[in-house]
């Protein structure tokens, strides 16, 4: 079989597609049924392409001009690729290019395989990960569930669930390696209060936020708060803390992984979609993105944080590694 991935990453999109698709990869290339795996994405500004030639995958780059016919050439380059190379299974990873452009492409190759985010978006594919629309192609096959979640770094093991009592907790923040929103920054503005001083704070800060250095200089007076302006490796961040603040997406499913609690302010469509699912579940805390940053957030949130630690005991481990191991067992099959 000769697998292909479409994914794009940058200063808008982040980097949690690229992660999880090379994390995807490496299990299908264990295996001997995958004879060729590369990847296809654009050279888009503040890309994570550096993780997939990390890894030493050949990465073929299309035209990332912007034109009226963007989707359409898109199509067209990512079908030349796959013909001259003989792709005959394209796992794509991208919220953007939509249904034509499925359609299109799925005229190249004999198996379309989808990667989503429990969204109700139809798609027109072989196979979908994690989507909750029924109204596909007939012959379309769902693997839909938090064991089909992928974990980027499974090299790390998970927390165990008798920790020590500590005197102070620790919680984490992050927004994404982007933070459009700063997100992150309005936060630090509520925890810096005198209220929140019995917590330590770590906050990660994404390589493409662009006030890193005006968030560290404005917050490194206080002793409780830890601003973290490179990426530490998310291993050590998650023996740090208990909880983790975040939008959701691939790294509270690595929090998770971890059993580390998680309180979610989701953003955008895809995250709010994915939050809805694991409220369903009655997993993890979820919280209005306007309501922790109006008037009473600093009362939400602490109100939140002490319902969580006032927990004695923590949920057995709701999302284990074996995700990527499912998909490519499933796709080569």
């Amino acid at each position: 079989m000769r697998i292909a991935f479409r994914v794009d990453s940058s200063n808008l999109i982040g980097a949690g597609h690229v992660s999880r698709c090379v994390r995807l990869a490496e299990e299908l290339k264990k295996r001997k049924k995958c004879k060729k795996l590369i990847f296809i994405t654009k050279n888009l500004s503040g890309n994570f392409n550096n993780l997939i030639k990390k890894k030493k995958y050949k990465i073929f780059l299309i035209n990332n001009k912007k034109s009226k016919n963007n989707l359409l050439e898109d199509s067209k380059d990512t079908k030349k690729i796959c013909e001259k190379l003989k792709i005959d299974t394209l796992i794509l990873d991208h919220y953007f290019l939509g249904l034509a452009w499925e359609k299109r492409v799925k005229q190249q190759i004999n198996k379309l395989v989808i990667i989503d985010d429990f969204s109700k978006k139809e798609h027109f594919c072989d196979l979908i990960i994690n989507n909750l629309n029924t109204n596909h192609l007939k012959t379309t096959k769902h693997l839909t569930g938090l064991k089909f979640i992928i974990i980027p770094d499974n090299n790390f093991k998970q927390t165990k669930t008798n920790k020590k009592q500590k005197k102070t907790h620790t919680v984490g923040t992050f927004f994404g390696s982007i933070d459009k929103m700063q997100s992150n920054e309005k936060l630090l503005k509520i925890i810096s209060q005198k209220e929140f001083n019995k917590f330590n704070f770590i906050s990660i800060l994404g390589k493409n936020n662009k006030r890193k250095n005006k968030i560290e200089k404005n917050y490194k007076t206080y002793k409780n708060l830890y601003i973290e302006k490179k990426f530490i490796k998310i291993d050590n961040f998650f023996k740090k803390i208990d909880v983790l603040i975040t939008v959701g997406g691939v790294t509270s499913f690595e929090a998770l992984n971890n059993n580390i609690k998680c309180i979610y302010i989701p953003i955008n469509h895809y995250q709010k979609m994915t939050c809805l699912y694991l409220k369903k579940l009655n997993i993890s805390n979820i919280l209005n993105y306007n309501n922790v940053f109006g008037k009473n957030g600093k009362q939400l949130l602490i109100k939140c944080l002490n319902k969580i630690f006032k927990e004695k005991t923590k949920k057995k481990i709701l999302i284990d590694s074996l995700g990527s191991k499912r998909i490519a067992k499933y796709i080569l099959n």
